[in-house]
């Protein structure tokens, strides 16, 4: 309800064969039948899978694409240095299960033996990043090595972390500095292409593979700190604004289904999602061909061929991004309401930190504006909604001047008193895709001319350096 909600922690356990047939499938007070099903998500699922309860099922499908440990590990092709994997089956994967044919390769880079530490106690620097060639050496900094997948079992013989998702062909650290854990981040930073109607999303190009552009989160160095170095090595100039006036939110945090990965180093990461403003996203350039802003959409191939875990997080994004466009904002509801004296108690309201957020305080004013023509309309509150943090240069120019509430409140019809030019309309239909918001100058002085009519003393915050080039 309004004041009532469920949370909920899912766990996932896999179980051995041995195991699963132990199990008895006797039903609870609150089950009518237990059973197991099959799961699949292709043409051939499960009717029962199917109506299997939505969030429910989605999780199901989540553990399906992400459980395995070595699925990327033994078919992936970017890590061709590696040595061949020794096969493992898919009912061998679990450490649990007795396989006594296992007899992996041990294998640990030339590159990473080259910056490992001697011992212990020589410290993390740019030239020793890597850990000692003897596990036993960092035993007790293992134990506390920070890791989402706990516990972590150990190899009593050797003393070398053990992958807790299971066996995967190979041993040692192959490409990686760490035993255990290596701690990775992942900025996925999106925008909103107001002119085509998605969002699209930051990635670089890998060997053939186009991935969000994260990097090791290095010693002593904080999450967002990492992500922030990892995206500013990937643009054109200085990234301060997506870091300063963006709020980021965790996606994702836990083990990744990396090619890398070995039985006794895996790689970890902390997904956080920036949503850029209009502003912000047209600062943002790529350094070079090896990076771009992919369209996040089903028909887009390069979308298509993006590493899975990270197309994953980023299709969760989208949704959750589409649905919240959907969604209506209290700020809205009150700018709608006309009512500046309820507007003032929301931005003011500690309890309603939620409601008062960037992009909330931005969405609420752009309403103010499509409002702002209306006589009875209250044009103070869109100056109110200013002084909390609204900026004029993110107005959504797109839906405020050429959408179909240019009708209805005439606006078109002023900005051609202006210029003739302002809103003039191709005549023939075009194949092409549409323009994109970014190719588009900010602003153009003659609709700040117009709010203006409406908005006193507008103008004077919408003069970015596009004004005077328009």
């Amino acid at each position: 309800t309004d004041n009532a909600w469920m949370e909920t922690t899912a766990f996932h356990f896999h179980c051995s064969e041995e195991l699963g047939k132990m199990l008895p499938l006797n039903a609870g007070d609150d089950a009518a039948k237990v059973l197991w099903l099959d799961i699949s998500t292709s043409g051939q699922m499960d009717v029962r899978f199917k109506k299997f309860y939505a969030s429910h099922r989605k999780w199901v499908e989540l553990v399906l694409k992400s459980g395995a440990a070595r699925s990327l590990a033994v078919d992936d092709v970017m890590q061709k240095d590696y040595p061949v994997r020794f096969p493992v089956p898919d009912d061998k994967v679990a450490w649990n299960v007795v396989y006594p044919e296992y007899s992996p390769t041990f294998y640990t880079s030339e590159n990473v033996r080259k910056f490992e530490r001697t011992s212990a106690e020589e410290r993390f620097s740019k030239d020793k990043w890597g850990d000692p060639s003897d596990p036993k050496a960092v035993e007790a900094e293992l134990a506390k090595r920070e890791t989402f997948e706990v516990p972590v079992p150990f190899d009593e013989q050797s003393g070398a972390p053990r992958n807790p998702r299971g066996r995967t062909g190979l041993m040692g650290r192959g490409a990686l500095g760490l035993w255990g854990p290596n701690q990775a981040v992942d900025p996925i930073v999106t925008r909103w292409d107001a002119a085509r109607g998605l969002n699209q999303v930051f990635a670089v190009n890998r060997n053939g593979v186009w991935m969000l552009p994260g990097g090791i989160v290095r010693r002593g160095e904080s999450v967002p700190e990492a992500a922030r170095r990892a995206f500013s090595e990937k643009i054109a100039q200085e990234s301060d604004a997506l870091f300063t006036q963006t709020d980021n939110r965790v996606v994702y945090r836990g083990y990744v289904d990396d090619a890398r990965n070995t039985d006794n180093a895996w790689m970890e990461t902390t997904a956080l999602h920036f949503e850029c403003s209009f502003t912000v996203a047209k600062m943002l350039k790529p350094k070079d061909d090896k990076a771009t802003w992919l369209d996040i959409d089903g028909q887009n191939e390069a979308f298509k061929l993006m590493n899975s875990s990270h197309r994953r997080w980023v299709n969760q994004i989208d949704a959750s991004l589409k649905q919240r466009r959907k969604q209506t904002g209290l700020l809205e509801l009150v700018v709608a309401w006309n009512r500046i004296d309820i507007a003032k108690r929301v931005l003011d309201d500690p309890e309603l930190f939620e409601q008062r957020r960037r992009e909330q305080v931005q969405r609420a004013f752009q309403q103010a504006l499509m409002l702002a023509v209306d006589q009875k309309h209250d044009a103070a509150i869109a100056v109110l909604l200013l002084d909390y943090g609204a900026k004029p240069e993110d107005v959504d120019l797109e839906r405020l001047f050429e959408g179909r509430r240019r009708d209805v409140f005439e606006i078109g019809h002023e900005i051609q008193k202006v210029t003739a030019k302002a809103t003039a309309k191709p005549k023939t239909i075009r194949d092409s895709v549409p323009e994109s918001s970014f190719d588009k100058p900010l602003w153009k002085a003659e609709y700040a001319q117009v709010i203006s009519k409406y908005v006193p003393g507008f103008d004077r915050y919408a003069r970015p350096k596009e004004c005077l080039d328009s």
